[in-house]
């Protein structure tokens, strides 16, 4: 982590004695997000999420070629299990929607290539940090008790939508009062930190993009449980 800080001071320091051109750009886009949590014992979970992104970003050209882009984007992350599918196995005979909302500021390094005077390839490569607002899964559950274990509550469940929040671990019933904790302290931590890189063509002012991030911490909160996200995204964006 102290690398990643490392890394963009030393590009805030650069663009203090730089005069920069600036160039404005806004994009959407699509994310495919693949989770993996390892447990002390056992197999590792894999889930795959989809969702979408929309930001903008401030390219500072700091010299011919290579620029500097700090900017901020919202996404969204959403999936539905059925039975044994869904996440952390928390009620039988259950389907789970589960959906993530978050804020985002990456900090690119980047290089044009010109190949004209309207069309240009770029890479770009740096940390992104995310800060998520909601983390929440919603469960249509079939009658029966729930068992306790490492952490987890006991609770006799009934027919009817339980949302349960990633964040404090605790359980809302179909009346959105609170019937429990399954996690105490919670599942997931809200930050986390990617570093990742892509490739992008520019035709005029339109852009298209595809990027890899992979998180940098565990961001589960569970003990004996690390939980890792890497995701990549497709694009397509406007500058000015």
């Amino acid at each position: 982590m102290k690398k990643v800080f490392a890394i963009v001071f030393s590009a805030a320091a650069l663009l203090l004695g730089t005069q920069a051109h600036a160039q404005l750009s806004f994009g959407a886009g699509w994310l495919n997000s693949t989770e993996i949590t390892k447990y002390t014992s056992g197999d590792p979970d894999k889930t795959n999420l989809n969702g979408l992104y929309l930001g903008g970003q401030y390219n500072l050209n700091v010299v011919e070629g290579f620029g500097v882009a700090p900017g901020v984007y919202f996404s969204t992350l959403f999936d539905r299990r059925n039975n044994g599918e869904a996440i952390y196995g928390t009620f039988k005979n259950e389907r789970e929607t589960y959906r993530e909302f978050s804020f985002n500021i990456p900090i690119n390094l980047n290089y044009t290539f010109e190949f004209g005077r309207d069309f240009n390839l770029f890479v770009y490569a740096g940390p992104v940090f995310q800060i998520a607002f909601s983390s929440k899964g919603s469960y249509e559950a079939s009658a029966g008790t729930y068992e306790a274990s490492a952490g987890m509550g006991t609770f006799v469940q009934s027919t009817g939508k339980y949302t349960l929040n990633y964040f404090d671990g605790k359980l809302y019933g179909p009346d959105n009062k609170e019937v429990g904790t399954l996690f105490e302290g919670g599942i997931t931590n809200p930050f986390n930190i990617y570093l990742g890189g892509g490739v992008g063509i520019q035709a005029g002012d339109i852009q298209v993009i595809i990027g890899y991030d992979h998180s940098m911490l565990n961001f589960a909160k569970v003990k004996d449980w690390s939980t890792s996200r890497s995701q990549i995204k497709v694009g397509i964006g406007f500058s000015f």
